[in-house]
């Protein structure tokens, strides 16, 4: 800042506060305008003209937040207003204030009085703050005030984002033009014609309110120059109050994750020139006092940075009360202060903000196999059309996932070949990153010759198989996809009795695929408040259908079990629930395995969202003597006279227990340093029969 404008300000509110002192009036020129009067400063040179200019601050708002910067910055400022105060207090009291920056005018205090109401510009926007914590039972005469760290790092020339909010939203100026590849034509159209008509610059609607002025000759020109009428009255308040009552335009972009909603609305507002204040709604705070702040700092953001707000994953708002504060809090808000500018939301889930304006949806549709093809091209420079459309058919990522995906084998490659194995593990990197918490990925070690599967059986998996491997041609080429409308996803059930290979076969399935199979944390996505439960769900299937990864849900009678007649509100609850599980079911386009040893207990409506039900039968006797073969590995010491065909007999067993009984096996001949004998197989069979609580014989 100025030094010379700094010090006439110093020494306008040290005069003020003498003569209030002497009990005169105080001190009436605008120190600024003498500042600039003299020819000693500019506004670009003076930080707080774009404060003022931004935020539309009157006269005596600005000569406020001046007042107690001076307190918090001149020990002679700080001792003169002690002096003033009638209260034993360190902070100036509102009293102290109106009479230093209002004087007596009874106009004039009642306009102070308003200007440090609770609900006031200045405290709205976090410029001033209560020094005594707020407490609404503090008697007005007692309440004192202060300058906000924010408010001195404006005066200072900090324009960037405060620390404290960098967090929850961040300003964006460009994009990579890349990163809308693959958006439909139509889509795109839509949004930018929304954002070049609604997203206006403040500036061409309502006069030159930022700027400074460029001939400051005479006090009445340095007045008009700095934004203020002969009452006192900026020119953005004018210009606001001259305007007809118009509502703030909300464009809300709505689509699965990763499908560019994000990149769409920052390249759109790029092409005008405008920057996005980004928020994070999923960053946001759980309260319902601490989200109320950061709505406000946000419409304060956006108005001093002159950007427009875009929030992100509006449906992640964690706290209860959150959409209602968002209507309340930063809608009304920019309406009230922003002179109506356009805000942008961007979510996965159908949701409508409790806004009773009107709101503009944009869907984002479904990008063809070309359009992704094009954009793994793009995420791995030198992948040839084969490799591409491998990738798609193999990895129909979101583009957002396939951008992240191939910076993380770019990232992690120590060549500059690209392999298989590097995509995948750059395809690991990002979903294990968004199915944290939710999900856990299980590593398959076994192959098909360690299971042991009747004809039935085995003639259904490969039938799940093919429904993955051939889905584009049968969906996109040959227009199932137009018939079958809802449904494209896979789910299959995988039904027995415990150890007969069900978890198993699905970390098989989807090794063959190629794919990563996580395990649902049933423990994770439950919860015993109303709505929890269905937007953990949501988080977990939008992430797994935008990074390609199968479902496993172990156990699912557990979560998919049948609804019961509502005799309570914990049975509407836990009905509704069930109820959008079928629907997201029905509406995932990923692959969902669930396994049950109690298929009679999963609500009938899943049925029909069945892609197959692959049952697994207790094994028959030569079954059996096959996974008591396949159980020893290779390289094991077997000794000579083991009969896989009597172990078979004697015990009547599934495949997961005689796992069991094979494992107890190796132990005991290990513990006597010999290989693993027939005798070593029936203690181990004895032992796990006797810990499945059949009679042992002989």
């Amino acid at each position: 800042m100025n030094a010379k404008v700094r010090k006439h300000w110093l020494t306008e509110i040290k005069m003020r506060a003498e003569l209030v002192l002497l009990n005169e009036s105080p001190y009436v020129v605008d120190g600024f305008a003498v500042a600039l009067n003299e020819g000693i400063g500019s506004v670009a040179q003076c930080p707080m003209q774009w404060l003022r200019t931004r935020l539309g601050l009157t006269a005596s708002e600005e000569r406020m937040v001046w007042l107690l910067i001076a307190h918090a910055q001149d020990a002679e400022v700080r001792q003169l207003l002690r002096s003033i105060n009638t209260e034993k207090v360190t902070e100036p009291t509102m009293a102290t204030i109106l009479a230093v920056g209002y004087g007596s005018d009874e106009g004039a205090l009642a306009q102070g009085w308003q200007e440090l109401d609770d609900d006031s510009r200045l405290m709205r926007f976090g410029l001033v703050e209560r020094a005594d914590g707020g407490d609404a039972n503090v008697p007005e005469y007692q309440r004192t005030y202060k300058a906000s760290r924010r408010a001195i790092g404006l005066a200072m020339g900090d324009a960037g984002l405060p620390r404290a909010v960098v967090s929850p939203m961040r300003l964006v100026h460009a994009i990579d033009a890349n990163a809308t590849l693959g958006i439909a034509d139509a889509t795109r159209a839509m949004v930018t014609n929304w954002v070049a008509q609604n997203v206006r610059d403040r500036a061409a609607m309502h006069g030159q309110i930022v700027g400074e002025p460029t001939t400051p000759v005479v006090a009445d020109a340095v007045i008009r120059a700095v934004g203020y009428d002969a009452n006192g009255l900026s020119q953005a308040s004018a210009a606001a109050m001259a305007l007809p009552n118009e509502s703030v335009a909300v464009l809300f972009i709505n689509g699965k994750i990763g499908t560019g909603k994000r990149s769409l609305a920052l390249h759109a507002l790029a092409q005008t020139e405008r920057a996005a204040l980004l928020v994070d709604a999923a960053s946001l705070a759980t309260d319902e006092k601490n989200l109320r702040t950061q709505l406000r700092e946000i419409v304060r953001e956006s108005l001093l940075q002159d950007a427009v707000i875009v929030v992100r994953n509006v449906e992640a708002m964690r706290c209860s009360n959150g959409m209602a504060l968002v209507e309340a809090e930063l809608l009304a808000t920019l309406q009230t202060y922003a002179l109506a500018p356009a805000m942008i939301v961007t979510s996965s889930a159908l949701t409508r903000l409790p806004w009773h304006g009107a709101i503009t949806a944009c869907e984002m549709g479904e990008l063809s196999s070309a359009a992704l093809e094009r954009v793994w091209q793009i995420a791995l420079p030198g992948a040839t059309f084969e490799d591409a459309r491998f990738l798609v058919d193999n990895y129909p990522l979101a583009p957002a996932l396939i951008r992240q995906a191939g910076a993380a084998i770019h990232r992690n490659a120590t060549d500059a070949s690209i392999t298989i194995d590097k995509v995948r593990a750059g395809i690991r990197s990002v979903v294990d990153d968004r199915l944290a918490g939710l999900a856990r990925r299980i590593e398959t070690t076994q192959t098909w010759e360690d299971c042991v599967l009747a004809d039935e059986a085995y003639d259904a998996v490969v039938g799940l198989l093919a429904r993955v491997r051939e889905r584009r041609q049968v969906y996109e080429q040959w227009g199932f996809a137009r018939k079958v409308g809802r449904g494209l996803g896979i789910a299959a059930l995988l039904s027995g009795p415990p150890g007969t290979g069900k978890t198993m076969v699905a970390g098989l399935i989807a090794r063959e695929l190629g794919l990563d199979l996580y395990q649902v944390d049933a423990s994770k996505i439950s919860s015993k408040w109303i709505g929890e439960t269905e937007a953990n769900l949501a988080k977990l299937f939008d992430a797994a259908e935008a990074g390609h990864a199968i479902l496993l849900f172990d156990e699912a009678d557990t979560i998919f079990g049948k609804r019961t007649e509502v005799k309570s509100s914990n049975d509407r609850h836990a009905n509704s629930e069930v109820n959008y599980l079928l629907q997201r079911l029905e509406s995932f386009r990923g692959v969902v395995l669930l396994t049950t040893n109690h298929e009679n207990a999963m609500d009938a409506a899943f049925a029909r969202r069945l892609s197959t039900h692959i049952r697994f039968a207790l094994p028959e006797v030569t079954e059996r003597a096959a996974l008591w073969q396949a159980c020893l590995p290779a390289d094991a010491p077997c000794a000579q006279g083991i009969d896989t065909a009597h172990l078979a007999e004697r015990f009547a067993m599934s495949g997961g227990y005689i796992r069991n009984a094979v494992l107890r096996a190796a132990f005991l001949a290990a513990h006597e340093k010999a290989p693993i004998a027939m005798a070593h197989l029936v203690r181990g069979g004895q032992q796990e029969y006797a810990s499945m609580g059949k009679v042992v014989m002989g």
